[in-house]
This record gives C-alpha cells, structure tokens and sequence, in this order.
C-alpha cells in the first residue's frame, strides 16, 4: 500500500510558511495513530536524516485520523486510496512529492479447510490485485 506524507493549507501556512517542506529539528505537530505508529517517524528520518521529536496527536481511527490531517492538527502520512482526491482539490498537500512509503500488505487467516474462508482468501486477493499496487519483482 502506497502512502504519502500530507498537511492541510492551513497547517503548511502556520508551520512552514517558505513551502512544503520537512526539515529536522520542526517542531511542526505530527499526527500518529497510536504510540506503536512509526510510519511517521520512518518517513522523516529517511528524508531529513534526523529523528522526528515534534508534538504528537493520536487518532486510532483511520477515518478520524485521515480528518485530523484535513482539519490541521499536523502532518502525517495517509494511504494513497484515502487523500489522492484531496491532493488534486488542494485540501491537501503533498509535503515530499516523488517520495512516496510503500508499505506490504500480508492476508494471514486461520487454517481451517473452510469454503467460506478460501472464498474470503480469493475475494481479498482479487481487490487487492486490482485496488493496491504490486511490488516490483
């Protein structure tokens, strides 16, 4: 699953006037899921070099979360599927274009010869080959 770092205009006006842009050291809010959430933490240590030591707000919900962002509480990174509307409105912004976090999903279920379970298995398999991008080979 693709996700991709964004704020909201409003956010990106009151913390980083100059553009969209991370920079080590911000003290610019960040949104997490919860405390195991370290999507963000990766992401900003792999384009600044350095540990992100912001302010932090925990919204585990992934719909909340998602309007946290909107809303401007701070910065965070949101599935592809979940912001690419708002980022061609302008209710998002993109804070590090061309650098996207590919996160792996795994399907794992019980196993149990089940025909309701194996028709489970195919149907999430089916979407996701369609819905999610495939890593390289």
């Amino acid at each position: 699953m693709r996700y991709r770092a964004v704020a909201s205009p409003g956010y990106l006006r009151r913390w980083w006037p100059d553009g969209p842009e991370l920079v080590a050291g911000s003290q610019a809010p960040v949104v997490d899921f919860d405390r195991k959430d370290d999507l963000q933490d990766g992401f900003f240590r792999k384009v600044t070099g350095a540990e992100l030591t912001a302010p932090r707000h925990y919204v585990p919900s992934s719909a909340e979360f998602a309007q946290a962002i909107r809303l401007g509480l701070g910065w965070g990174l949101l599935p592809e599927q979940q912001c690419l509307a708002d980022l061609r409105s302008g209710a998002l912004v993109e804070l590090a274009p061309g650098r996207p976090v590919d996160v792996l999903l795994y399907w794992q279920r019980w196993k149990i010869d089940s025909p309701v379970l194996k028709q489970l298995t195919a149907a999430v398999r089916e979407t996701a080959s369609r819905q999610l991008r495939q890593p390289a080979t």
